[in-house]
C-alpha cells in the first residue's frame, strides 16, 4: 500500500506547488474555489481519500476542469472506485479547460494504465428489447460493444425489457477479472396437465422410486499414492531412529574419551566411522522425509481429484496480486 501512496503524495504537492504554478490561470479564481481546492490537496495529502474528493467535487462544480477532473479520478483510484476514475481520468486528459501539463498528463496516463489493469470487465449478452440497464440499482448507458466495465466486489445488474419482467443477476468479481453474464428471458411455461385420477391410481409404484445412482469410478491412484505415502513415512521413522542410535553411540564414546583424558589415560578416541554412519543415515532419513512430505501432498490432491459422484469445476485467475485458483472438486 505505501508503494502506491507514495507516487499520488508526490503528485499531490505538486498540484499544491508546482503545477498550479506552471500556468498562470485564464481568468481569478474565486476564494472559495481556491480554497476548495486547497481543502482537496491537504486531505489527499493525508490520505483522506472521500474528504479530498468531495471538496474536489465541489470546486469541479464551480469550475470543472481537466485538473478537477485529475482531482477526482485520483481519489477515486484510491477509494477502488476503478471504473468512474477511468471516465474522469479520460476526461482529464481530453478536456481542453486548463489542460494538464506534460508532466500531469504523463502521471495521469500511468494511473490509468493501472486502473485499467485492476477494473474488471463482464461481457454482457442482452435479450432483445432491453431498453435500461441498473447497476447496484443507478441506471447505466447500454454498453455500446457489450463490455461493461465493474468495480471488483459484489453488483447486482438489472436489465428492464420491453413488455417482460425485468430479468435481474447477482455477480461477484475480482480485480482484472474478465466474465461472461447472459440476461437470458424464458417464457413463462404451462403447468403439465394431469391425467384423471384412476390413471394416476393406475401408475406403478416404480416409476415414483428415485432412479439408482451410476458407480462412480474408483479412486485407484489416490490409494496407490497412499501406500507410498506410508512406505516413506515408515522408511523415515526407521533410518531417523537408527540414526538416533549412531548418534547416541558415537556421543557415549565421545563422553567416554573426554573422562579418560580428563583423569590423565590414555584411551582409544570415539569412532569416525561411527560419526560419518551416523551423518549418512541423518541425511537418507531427511531425504525419506522430503520425498514423504511431497508424496503426501500429491496423495492429498488425488484424493481431492478423483472424489467420486462430483466433477472437478476450477477456474483460475491472474490478478495483480499473483495467481488464484478458486472452485470445487
Amino acid at each position: 500500500m505505501f508503494a502506491r501512496v507514495v507516487p499520488f503524495l508526490l503528485c499531490a504537492c505538486l498540484w499544491s506547488t508546482g503545477s498550479l504554478a506552471q500556468e498562470p490561470p485564464a481568468a481569478p479564481q474565486s476564494p472559495a474555489y481556491t480554497q476548495l481546492l486547497k481543502q482537496g490537496v491537504d486531505a489527499f495529502t493525508a490520505g483522506e481519500w472521500q474528504a479530498a474528493r468531495d471538496a474536489f467535487e465541489r470546486a469541479h462544480a464551480i469550475e470543472p476542469t481537466a485538473r478537477t477532473f485529475r482531482g477526482l479520478a485520483l481519489c477515486d483510484f484510491e477509494l477502488g472506485y476503478y471504473a468512474r476514475s477511468i471516465k474522469e481520468l479520460e476526461a482529464a486528459l481530453s478536456d481542453p479547460r486548463r489542460p494538464l501539463t506534460p508532466e500531469l498528463r504523463a502521471q495521469v496516463l500511468r494511473t490509468l494504465e493501472r486502473a485499467l489493469r485492476d477494473v474488471a470487465r463482464v461481457n454482457l449478452v442482452l435479450p432483445d428489447g432491453a431498453k435500461e440497464l441498473r447497476v447496484d440499482g443507478r441506471p447505466e448507458p447500454l454498453p455500446e460493444a457489450g463490455v461493461l466495465m465493474l468495480d471488483p466486489g459484489a453488483h447486482t445488474l438489472e436489465v428492464a425489457l420491453e413488455d417482460r419482467e425485468p430479468i435481474t443477476r447477482q455477480l461477484q468479481i475480482d480485480n482484472g477479472t474478465h466474465q461472461n453474464l447472459i440476461f437470458a428471458s424464458t417464457p413463462q411455461r404451462r403447468a403439465p396437465e394431469l391425467p384423471p385420477p384412476a390413471a394416476r391410481s393406475e401408475a406403478p409404484a416404480a416409476a415414483l422410486q428415485p432412479s439408482a445412482a451410476e458407480p462412480s469410478a474408483p479412486r485407484v491412484w489416490s490409494w496407490v499414492a497412499l501406500g507410498v505415502t506410508g512406505a516413506l513415512g515408515a522408511g523415515a521413522l526407521g533410518l531417523g531412529i537408527a540414526t538416533a542410535e549412531k548418534h547416541a553411540a558415537f556421543s557415549e564414546q565421545r563422553d567416554a574419551y573426554a573422562a579418560r583424558l580428563a583423569a590423565g589415560e590414555d584411551g582409544r578416541p570415539p569412532s569416525e566411522s561411527l560419526k560419518r554412519s551416523g551423518q549418512r543415515l541423518e541425511m537418507l532419513t531427511n531425504v525419506a522425509l522430503a520425498g514423504t512430505a511431497v508424496v503426501g501432498v500429491a496423495t492429498v490432491a488425488l484424493f481431492i481429484w478423483e472424489r467420486p459422484g462430483r466433477e472437478s469445476q476450477v477456474s483460475v485467475g491472474v490478478g495483480p496480486l499473483g495467481l488464484r485458483v478458486s472452485g470445487g472438486f
